[in-house]
């Protein structure tokens, strides 16, 4: 773990940093996901940990849908990359959504969380002078096989 991540670790009130700790445990035991995705997703719990920790929420059951809009806001604030963003919103509702199953919360405040639309991008497209030299060496290599 980085230091960053462990100054921040660090500071996440025990309730939630166990509740991070044990989703992190189920994600790669019981989920099979990859060792990369349960380290991003441990990653951006940490933060939102922090982020609570700094608005005086201590326990999962203090957090609410604002709170997270609110997390997410100052993240976007900060020039975080729309795929960052969505990719943090989604480990929080996939968090979310296993703690309403384990028990440790009867609402899932992120349930109605929306992600941010990454832009689609256009794909590159050849200039003329590129389309014509591909056309001349297909050309060629039918003429000389």
């Amino acid at each position: 773990m980085s230091n960053a991540i462990q100054q921040h670790a660090a500071e996440v009130p025990a309730a939630l940093q166990d509740a991070f700790d044990a989703f992190a445990d189920s994600q790669r035991l019981q989920a099979n996901r990859s060792e990369h995705t349960v380290r991003a997703y441990r990653g951006d719990l940490e933060q939102l940990g922090h982020w609570l920790a700094k608005a005086g929420v201590t326990r999962l059951d203090q957090v609410q849908l604002p709170d997270l809009r609110a997390w997410l806001a100052e993240q976007q604030s900060a020039d975080l990359a729309a795929a960052s963003l969505q990719r943090r919103s989604g480990a929080v509702r996939v968090f979310f959504r296993w703690a309403k199953r384990q028990g440790l919360v009867d609402d899932d405040p992120a349930a109605a969380l929306k992600s941010p639309k990454v832009p689609k991008r256009l794909p590159q497209t050849l200039t003329q002078s590129d389309a014509a030299g591909l056309m001349d060496a297909v050309l060629a290599a039918d003429r000389h096989p």
